[in-house]
């Protein structure tokens, strides 16, 4: 799975665009990011939708990771969300 995320210099890419207003980034336990991302990828949700589906993501993870969502509410604030995982 983290062959998805990997640049042609063999390093894992940690940022990604999830819509016109929304961007992720991680730290941490790459497998277990990037399955997060890739289900959040497939979703048309809101920032509070793909909030609660973070918060509610069940998949192991190897090392204490974080998991970062920013961009623009449909009113066109700005939010910040942050998850850490607890290892």
């Amino acid at each position: 799975m983290a062959s998805q995320a990997m640049q042609n210099d063999g390093k894992i890419e940690k940022t990604f665009k999830l819509s016109e207003t929304i961007s992720c980034g991680m730290t941490g336990d790459a497998e277990w990011g990037i399955s997060l991302k890739n289900e959040l990828q497939n979703l048309d949700s809101t920032a509070s939708g793909l909030i609660q589906i973070i918060e509610n993501f069940k998949s192991s993870f190897k090392k204490h990771s974080t998991f970062i969502l920013a961009g623009k509410y449909d009113d066109g604030k700005l939010f910040y969300y942050g998850f850490q995982t607890e290892k």
